[in-house]
């Protein structure tokens, strides 16, 4: 439904896209209803006629854009539009999907390294699966090309760890490997580093 949505457009009738999805209008009703209690679409009465609903996705429903090679506080771009092109590639079974950046965004480049992160469900995540694993980025060590937290080994020993971060939301930043659920982070990595250093 999100995926139909980008690909025709705003301003789209509820009829037509039961039509375009190729499903009933009841049908079509449940699936808008908890797609508007995620916060992804929304329904608008068409100017003239009150019976007439339109379904608008909203920016929750839009891609988010992570420039990893800029500053933290410039990193995450949100598009004011997102289009998904209507081709599929046969070979890879993937899609284009093109975005629409503010005007304006000055720190941008031609040829910065991007990522596009789609959203997919309530929370975040999709449907039954685990909650992501989120540390305090104060615990997140970074040197060279090291990114790393200490992480306490059975015995309470910190062993630094490498891993590999996604989004950042507040002062949390999502670990996307190497780490488990139920491991203990130390949120101080500097007191870390020196419990975990060879004694002289």
């Amino acid at each position: 439904t999100l995926l139909h949505l980008s690909r025709a457009g705003d301003d789209l009738l509820q009829r037509e896209l039961a039509y375009g999805i190729g499903v009933e209008g009841p049908t079509l009703v449940r699936v808008l209803d908890g797609l508007e209690r995620m916060g992804l679409i929304e329904r608008r009465e068409r100017a003239g006629d009150r019976r007439a609903k339109t379904v608008h996705l909203t920016a929750a429903a839009l891609p988010r854009i992570e420039f990893p090679g800029l500053p933290a506080a410039q990193q995450w771009v949100q598009p004011v539009r997102a289009q998904t092109l209507p081709t599929v590639d046969p070979g890879t079974h993937t899609v284009q999907i093109r975005a629409e950046l503010t005007a304006g965004l000055t720190h941008l480049a031609p040829g910065l390294y991007a990522r596009m992160w789609l959203p997919v469900a309530a929370g975040g995540q999709a449907s039954g699966a685990p909650a992501p694993l989120t540390v305090l980025q104060s615990a997140v060590v970074r040197r060279a090309e090291l990114t790393a937290l200490y992480v306490l080994d059975p015995s309470g020993k910190p062993i630094l760890r490498q891993v590999r971060l996604g989004r950042i939301e507040g002062d949390k930043v999502e670990v996307l490997a190497g780490l488990s659920a139920g491991e203990r982070v130390v949120s101080d990595p500097q007191a870390a580093a020196r419990v975990s250093a060879p004694a002289r």
